[in-house]
């Protein structure tokens, strides 16, 4: 056996040693993210929504445990919130802002079980709140949060703590059904980014606007067809859409090099309860510059070929004797 074989050799059974080493250390290495807090208070479920009438009540349940391994103390209380005109944020106010008074505040309605509560180490619990609608509640959506205030509550014989605190909810969405009618209501906005693209990811926006008075949940999707042949399907995912707002999804399609040639871009989308049912079409034309830049390539190297052999070869017919 040759210097070189050998040396290939003992390079190939270090490498499949390194190899089976690190196999045995990614086993035993436990996994971090088991889906289990490793601290602090977890709050349960995320969202409420109901549907009621005037003088209704609903009642509910928040589920929380402390993962900590000390005391923790859990203030409650619930703030109202109001949606910004893009959708994308929620700004919370307490209720005693002046400048919200305008519409009745879901704050107001909550009452819980025990505003605060003391969990030990590894204690789960469940706190029962209540909302009471006001008989004369106008029709309409109504939006607050159940916020939990987390703080280690003082030991013995403590006189003084700098507090820290953590907050945080759980949204409280209710359709308050009074003497108005109810209206839920929608329409649907569908604009491509360019009407020609030339270049990968299109774009397209699609834009649900709430005319109604009542919030609703919806989600759809948006399919790119041609000549009938669906060759692209792309969710828009479920969302709540609420009174006098505009929820737009950006749809990004990553077109290939083969998909030259005009679409049919169709979108589509239903709320839950199926009162709202929208849809849209665009024709968009897909011409790729690659595609072009390939094919004016191929043109130019034809054109070379040709050149060269007429060039350096000359072409005769032969005459059949």
């Amino acid at each position: 056996m040759t210097v070189d074989a050998i040396q290939r050799n003992v390079l190939w059974g270090i490498g499949v040693a390194l190899l089976a080493c690190a196999q045995v250390v990614f086993a035993q290495v436990p996994l971090e993210n088991d889906g289990v807090p490793h601290g602090g208070v977890q709050i349960s479920p995320l969202r409420f929504e109901a549907q009621l009438r005037g003088g209704e009540e609903y009642r509910g349940t928040l589920r929380l445990k402390n993962f900590d391994t000390e005391p923790q103390r859990v203030t409650l209380e619930a703030e109202n919130f109001i949606v910004t005109e893009d959708t994308e944020n929620i700004s919370f106010y307490p209720s005693n802002r002046a400048s919200h008074r305008s519409v009745p505040e879901v704050s107001e309605w909550v009452t819980f079980s025990s505003s605060q509560v003391v969990l030990q180490p590894g204690e789960a619990r469940e706190v029962p709140f209540t909302v009471r609608v006001p008989l004369e509640a106008p029709t309409g959506g109504y939006y607050g949060a159940l916020f939990a205030t987390i703080s280690a509550p003082p030991s013995d014989g403590e006189t003084s703590r700098i507090a820290i605190n953590t907050r945080m909810g759980a949204l409280l969405i209710l359709a308050v059904h009074g003497k108005e009618p109810a209206r839920v209501e929608g329409a649907m906005e569908l604009t491509p980014r360019r009407t020609v693209e030339f270049s990968a990811p299109a774009q397209f926006f699609v834009r649900i606007i709430n005319s109604g008075n009542l919030h609703f949940r919806g989600a759809g999707h948006v399919t790119i067809s041609r000549a009938g042949t669906t060759v692209a399907t792309l969710p828009l995912a479920s969302h709540v859409n609420y009174p006098g707002k505009v929820r737009t999804y950006t749809v990004p399609w990553k077109f290939r090099l083969w998909h030259a040639g005009p679409y049919t871009v169709t979108a589509q989308y239903e709320s839950l309860s199926g009162l709202v049912d929208l849809e849209q079409s665009v024709v968009v034309w897909i011409l790729p510059w690659t595609l072009f830049a390939l094919i004016g390539g191929l043109f130019i190297l034809l054109l070379f070929v040709v050149r060269y052999i007429r060039t350096h070869y000359t072409i005769t017919r032969r005459d059949s004797q």
